[in-house]
């Protein structure tokens, strides 16, 4: 049991957004144990604490910003479950060699309808499904990498969510913990029910 407790850990990576604190009480409402980290933590103080799941905040980002963000993703892709928010999801596609385009409509704070595969994090979970989007940045298709497949879409077809075709890497464009997204708690508690850790 002591094992088992130690394993049910979760690391959210704190990319200093401000919706970080929203989204650590919504995984903490669904899992025991959530601990907050700053995103420039080393890697290897992060294998140490060996986490059996790693969540990504969102944040300001910027093409650049999210380098020691990317780290983390390539160190842990494959070995441990990730679920990149906003930021976090620029991550996971910078990290598997792709790249990000700006917005050409900036969307700060609005609801839109997000068409999805209904697998994985969205089982269950009806398509499309609202979602709060706050972004200025996006993933450009062009350059997605064939180890990463596009799980979620807007009508006009911009990418919404990413998901690893090796191991449980999946990002998000929009935000789970937002009160736009109404199904946010069903998306995390399937990323956690993936992960093992419920």
């Amino acid at each position: 049991a002591r094992d088992r407790e130690r394993q049910a850990m979760i690391i959210l990576v704190d990319s200093q957004g401000s919706s970080t604190h929203t989204l650590f009480h919504q995984l903490a409402s669904l899992s025991r144990d959530v601990r907050i980290v700053d995103f420039d933590i080393k890697t290897d103080e992060l294998q140490k604490m060996e986490p059996s799941a790693i969540v990504i905040s969102s944040g300001p980002g910027g093409r650049n910003s999210t380098e020691k963000i990317v780290d983390i993703v390539r160190d842990f892709a494959g070995t441990t479950p990730v679920l990149g928010i906003g930021t976090g999801l620029h991550a996971i596609a910078q990290a598997f060699s792709g790249s990000l385009v700006k917005e050409e409509n900036v969307v700060h704070g609005k609801q839109a309808e997000i068409i999805h595969d209904g697998r994985t994090i969205f089982e269950g979970i009806p398509s499309p499904m609202l979602a709060g989007r706050y972004d200025s940045l996006i993933v450009n298709e062009d350059t997605l990498p064939a180890d990463l497949m596009i799980s979620a879409h807007t009508r006009d077809g911009e990418i919404m969510a990413l998901r690893s075709r090796t191991g449980i890497v999946e990002g998000v464009q929009f935000h789970s913990e937002s009160i736009l997204t109404p199904r946010g708690d069903a998306l995390i508690a399937n990323f956690l029910e993936l992960s093992e850790v419920v």
